[in-house]
């Protein structure tokens, strides 16, 4: 697909894509509306962007790429940012590294004071925060119900995702179960 269309109105449409064993999967993908969208894309009440940042795309020369395209400008001096462990990589990280990691990549977004979630339960999800202020052990049985359903209006994330993050899932699993 190359061409994209704006509209405020969410809708389903039908995707069929190859999964990583060689699969077909058929399903309907749910497109949030405006007013969905904000739910998340929502810090202190300002429309945000929750992809990409600088410290999760500081590996395999994306930040460099980026750069050199002109896509990105006034960074003098990528040696100086910060990345975050790569969830995947087990040779190098802890599982604890690893599974804040995610969490921050995934989650943090709404998981976080002044994010959507931030008046509604006390999660903080950052990768910063210390784990005695993160609420995960308080949470843990929530937190693993919820991002292994597809409920509406229960799983996690509420919104913008069809599908679960198997792999995730079982990172956040094993970890959890640590604690």
């Amino acid at each position: 697909q190359t061409d994209a269309s704006y509209t405020t109105d969410g809708h389903v449409v039908p995707l069929s894509y190859t999964d990583t064993e060689g699969a077909t999967v058929n399903l309907d993908y749910e497109i949030p509306s405006n007013t969905q969208c904000f739910q998340c894309h929502n810090k202190s009440n300002i429309i945000t962007p929750i992809g990409p940042k600088l410290r999760n795309m500081h590996f395999n020369n994306q930040l460099e790429d980026l750069i050199g395209d002109g896509m990105l400008t006034n960074v003098t001096n990528l040696s100086e940012l910060e990345a975050l462990p790569s969830w995947e990589d087990t040779a190098n990280f802890t599982l604890e590294e690893r599974a804040r990691a995610y969490f921050d990549v995934n989650c943090a977004h709404c998981h976080q004071p002044e994010g959507s979630c931030g008046t509604e339960t006390l999660l903080d999800l950052r990768y910063e925060t210390r784990f005695n202020e993160t609420s995960i052990y308080e949470t843990r049985f929530s937190i693993l119900t919820r991002i292994q359903n597809q409920i509406p209006d229960y799983g996690m994330p509420l919104i913008g995702t069809t599908i679960i993050h198997d792999e995730g899932v079982a990172l956040i699993l094993e970890y959890i179960n640590t604690l």
